[in-house]
């Protein structure tokens, strides 16, 4: 179907991704959430590796925490099945990150779609030697192949 449209073909670049650092605080992500309309925000060391992702999951949980009475907020945690609730309360964005699924950025975009659908995730982080050098999205192939059907 594709003549091998490489992940770096259609992949938003590092310089234009919005990103925490590991020692950033969970007010600092709350911030981004007020800033820009993602649903996750990958997490990055002082060199650039990347350590994970922290999603809306995870600031929805702990802004719950801040905001309900303990009792409710148990009650909610408990009907969620929500496991290591510990994780979540300490505002660290090191405990709070979850471990991305990531992709070389040669590799070809089908790999890339069957990955995302087989994970049921929107977007992977692309890495070279665990740097984080993009982002691609399933919106980002579903542009790609209808524009490359068009040609």
């Amino acid at each position: 179907m594709t003549d091998a449209i490489l992940v770096r073909d259609v992949m938003t670049e590092i310089k234009d991704i919005v990103y925490v650092r590991e020692d950033d605080h969970i007010e600092d992500l709350f911030k981004h959430y007020k800033l820009h309309y993602y649903h996750s925000f990958p997490v990055l060391s002082e060199d650039g590796h990347i350590k994970g992702v922290v999603n809306e999951d995870i600031v929805l949980i702990r802004l719950l925490y801040d905001f309900l009475p303990p009792k409710e907020f148990s009650s909610i945690i408990s009907r969620a099945e929500v496991k290591n609730i510990e994780r979540y309360i300490s505002g660290d964005l090191s405990k709070l990150c979850s471990q991305p699924i990531t992709i070389h950025p040669e590799a070809r975009i089908e790999e890339a779609a069957a990955t995302m659908i087989r994970n049921n995730i929107d977007r992977m982080m692309v890495t070279e030697e665990d740097k984080l050098v993009g982002v691609i999205s399933k919106r980002d192939i579903i542009r790609r192949l209808i524009k490359t059907a068009e040609q």
